[in-house]
């Protein structure tokens, strides 16, 4: 038979021969981790992480705070240019479907290529491309520049988890 699993902050009830407690309905109580034993835990994991891994962690974490500048900045400096929000949304969608469109070449070649040169190679794509992005004047480049830089995300969101898992010792 199937069990129902409850999660309670409740003590299990007790079986009497009066009460008899159904194996079914028994909520299930959840340890709370000691203080100090967690946290060992937890360092002990964290200090397991290669170096390697640490610089992706590191690299990654300030890629994605410039990208969030990028992107906040990217939208004031279109509307200051005179376009309207409809082309912002344009380049925004063509971001995302490069991206979408590359996804899944970018999946087929993961064995294929190696991870280190896929993720230097599509950072260098995305600079290029967002460099492009700022410097055009004209609606279909800044489009197509746009489109590129996020099929060059695709590779480097794709190579992410197989280069972690090649440096992460488990």
């Amino acid at each position: 038979p199937i069990r129902k699993l409850t999660i309670a902050m409740t003590p299990r009830p007790i079986a009497t021969p009066e009460r008899p407690v159904s194996h079914e309905s028994v909520p299930v109580r959840m340890p709370l981790p000691r203080s100090s034993h967690w946290f060992d835990e937890y360092m002990d994991n964290v200090r397991r992480i290669s170096p390697e891994s640490w610089w992706f962690l590191l690299g990654t974490m300030f890629v994605s705070l410039a990208w969030l500048t990028f992107m906040l900045l990217f939208n004031l400096y279109m509307k200051e240019r005179g376009y309207p929000e409809g082309v912002m949304g344009q380049v925004l969608s063509a971001q995302s479907f490069g991206t979408m469109a590359m996804a899944v070449l970018a999946a087929y070649l993961v064995s294929r290529l190696s991870a280190r040169a896929a993720l230097a190679w599509s950072s260098i794509g995305v600079a290029i491309g967002f460099t492009w992005v700022t410097l055009v004047d004209v609606k279909g480049l800044i489009i197509a520049a746009a489109f590129m830089a996020g099929m060059m995300m695709a590779f480097s969101r794709v190579y992410s988890s197989p280069f972690l898992m090649r440096y992460t010792s488990s």
